[in-house]
């Protein structure tokens, strides 16, 4: 957990699909993980998917969670927000 805060927001700008070898071809400049960390998260798999990060917004204010979400646990890799919701965190930035 690097800072444990919500720190900014993206789009996606694309869903890449394919075999593990031709995404790491595709995205292995921008990973931000060594070739062994990912060849061992998709050992066994003959398909993976890869999230095309698109439009980034860094919040000035980083965002506690636990003051949003009374039952905050953090998810596993992202978190679906509703658009309601997602105002409510901009007027917090």
């Amino acid at each position: 957990m690097p800072v444990g805060l919500i720190v900014g927001e993206f789009e996606i700008d694309d869903i890449l699909e394919g075999t593990p070898c031709d995404l790491w071809k595709k995205t292995n400049k921008f990973s931000g993980v060594q070739k062994n960390f990912y060849l061992e998260y998709f050992n066994g798999r003959n398909k993976g998917y890869a999230i095309k990060i698109g439009e980034k917004i860094k919040y000035n204010k980083p965002i506690i969670p636990k003051k949003l979400f009374e039952s905050f646990t953090p998810p596993q890799s992202f978190l679906y927000i509703n658009h309601n919701l997602m105002q409510g965190i901009k007027t917090m930035a």
